[in-house]
């Protein structure tokens, strides 16, 4: 059984920095346990998010971006002199 070490837990308003979203958006999205949100832990009152954790929701959430077929080229032709 591996162990992952826990390389920095971050705050609310670091999550809504690196997502582009508000503090109170993230919040509103974890009361309502959405899934669009990474996993937290809770330590006491505080809310803290670990940076690996984050980092590997946001690569597994991009990914099927990544898979889809590149658009068709267009090709244009001029008509005129």
């Amino acid at each position: 059984m591996t162990i992952n070490t826990v390389q920095q837990l971050r705050s609310t308003s670091w999550l809504a920095q690196r997502l582009g979203l508000s503090v109170a958006t993230i919040e509103r999205l974890r009361v309502q346990k959405s899934p669009d949100l990474p996993p937290h832990v809770t330590i006491g009152r505080s809310i803290r998010y670990d940076e690996n954790v984050v980092t590997a929701w946001l690569r597994e959430r991009m990914q099927p971006l990544a898979m889809l077929p590149e658009p068709p080229l267009v090709r244009v032709r001029s008509i005129g002199p």
